[in-house]
């Protein structure tokens, strides 16, 4: 019987010291496609997971469109076409900030994580 509550107790205890994360992300963003080629009304669909209240932003709003700003999927529409002998790289940011932690013995600030993506522009 004394060995049934020292165990009883002992998960009790590890299960207050680790806790319980129901909801989890990981350490780094993934992005998939990781790049694409595109033309001048072309789009492609991008998807991201290990975050959380995912955010995108264009590094040049004037070369293209984002159908969504926040939420794991987005989808942008080329508006640009190069010059002949140009390269165009447009780089797509996606963010997330991932909570931190309260209570127990440590109170942990929550941060920011984030992935690029490029997309190059064909003429």
């Amino acid at each position: 019987m004394k060995k049934i509550v020292y165990i009883a107790v002992l998960a009790i205890c590890v299960r207050f010291i680790c806790g319980c994360e129901v909801d989890s992300a990981t350490e780094e963003l993934k992005v998939t496609p990781e790049s694409a080629r595109v033309k001048r009304g072309q789009s492609v669909e991008f998807h991201v997971t290990g975050g959380y209240h995912y955010r995108w932003s264009l590094e040049q709003e004037s070369w293209g469109m984002l159908s969504s700003r926040t939420g794991d999927t987005t989808v942008y529409t080329s508006l640009y076409s190069p010059d002949t002998n140009e390269v165009a790289v447009q780089v797509i940011t996606v963010s997330s900030t991932i909570p931190g932690s309260a209570g127990g013995t440590t109170n942990a600030p929550g941060y920011e994580i984030t992935a690029k993506v490029y997309v190059i522009h064909e003429r």
